[in-house]
């Protein structure tokens, strides 16, 4: 054989030698091999895992494609309070099922890609296939899930001759009962699932605790200088800010003192005493006062300032005494634009620095600077001590965000 047969020979050796292991590794089911179909080598293990689904396939409600339905939506309470702001182009929009439908709505968008059309019940007649957001007009499904009687704290949602209920008992709670759903997809995709059943009788039932917040004044917290005060006082105000995650009222009474030696005194008010039965349910207390007071007594003495910080402390421990997890916030005195002695710098300098006492003393308090926040809006303020209906919504928005870190601190240990 010559040289060049010999390498050719070669050659052609080595390539078989190489074909045949190519496809001995190429199917571990092949003859010879010694585990089962599906199974792989111990020295070589496969990456059996695969990523989870990213959309579900499949919802179902009873025997009822999802994709049938119209989410429904309770009208807001606030419907003349909407026409009001609409006309003035001043104040926040509040319907609050509505922006719950809608999150609810982009929510089965995002999870099955299915888009669901939002309509609000009394603009819509009642239908087979619906999913009812809120304490709707559907009352024969809201009767027979015994959905009118839920707490503020309570959520349910329910399945009744095919139609679904999301509802709360405040539209805080509607609203958090969507984040059940939320959670309900992600662990169904998270589970490698893509279809999901509601069964004809399905029901789940929770709650959500919304923050309550007691707001203690005077007129300005009881709303005087605004149109109607069940709807644009501050603390009206503050809980449409709030709405998601807590409940405002109002016990602000006109002309009160935060002093108790004074014949004014908020202590010796029905109001207060409704407070005091009320505390063991509130979370927190804003109190704000001490306007009243600087103008009772226009010389004002160390002796008054002992007087303002000793009533400031009974009307603290008398509500901490029924509630020892109550927290507080002291605002002092918002601005006054006339030349009498209301909200003087000598009392809202007093009740600045009566906050680190108060939290010496076990009473756990923010400080809120009211008059900071109101000092250049007098334009709002007609009589020069009372804001309008904007002052108060200013005064709502500035709230909001001093109560922003308690509630988000307390909603993280529910």
């Amino acid at each position: 054989m010559n040289k060049s047969k010999l390498i050719l020979t070669v050659l052609l050796a080595l390539a078989a030698v190489m074909l045949l292991a190519a496809c001995g590794s190429h199917n571990p089911d092949s003859t010879g091999s010694t585990e089962g179909p599906g199974t792989t080598s111990s020295a070589a293990p496969a990456d059996t895992s695969a990523a989870a689904p990213t959309q579900l396939s499949s919802i179902r409600i009873g025997d009822r494609d999802l994709s049938e339905y119209t989410i429904v939506y309770a009208q807001s309470e606030y419907s003349k309070y909407l026409k009001i702001s609409q006309y003035r182009k001043l104040f926040p929009v509040y319907d609050f099922d509505r922006e719950t439908a809608e999150r609810l709505s982009d929510l089965i968008y995002t999870v099955s890609g299915i888009r669901l059309p939002v309509a609000e019940d009394k603009s819509t007649e009642a239908g087979e296939c619906e999913i009812l957001v809120g304490n709707t007009n559907r009352t024969d499904v809201m009767s027979a899930l015994d959905l009118y009687a839920l707490e503020s704290d309570d959520y349910a949602i329910a399945v009744h001759e095919g139609r679904m209920a999301v509802c709360g008992g405040e539209y805080g709670t509607t609203w958090h009962a969507v984040d059940y759903l939320e959670t309900l997809f992600s662990e169904t995709l998270a589970a490698g699932k893509t279809e999901l059943a509601f069964d004809a009788e399905y029901s789940y039932s929770s709650t959500y605790h919304l923050t309550r917040i007691g707001c203690i004044g005077d007129s300005i917290t009881e709303g005087v200088g605004s149109t109607n005060s069940a709807i644009f006082s501050y603390p009206a105000q503050l809980g449409r800010y709030l709405w998601k995650d807590a409940l405002v009222i109002n016990f602000g009474n006109s002309g009160k003192t935060m002093r108790n030696d004074l014949a004014d005194s908020y202590i010796r008010t029905s109001t207060y005493s409704d407070a005091l039965r009320q505390a063991a349910n509130i979370d927190i207390f804003t109190v704000m006062l001490g306007t009243n007071d600087s103008n009772r007594d226009r010389d004002w003495t160390e002796a008054d300032s002992k007087l303002y910080n000793d009533s400031c402390r009974s009307i603290f421990s008398a509500l901490k005494k029924k509630n020892a997890d109550l927290r507080f916030v002291l605002a002092n005195c918002p601005a006054y634009f006339g030349s009498d002695g209301f909200g003087s710098a000598t009392v809202r300098n007093l009740q600045e620095a009566l906050v680190k006492t108060l939290n010496d003393e076990g009473f756990p308090t923010a400080f809120y600077d009211m008059y900071a926040t109101t000092k250049g809006m007098r334009s709002l303020f007609p009589d020069s001590l009372h804001p309008n209906d904007e002052g108060h919504m200013k005064m709502a928005e500035a709230f909001a965000g001093a109560l922003g870190e308690l509630i988000d601190r307390d909603t993280s240990n529910k």
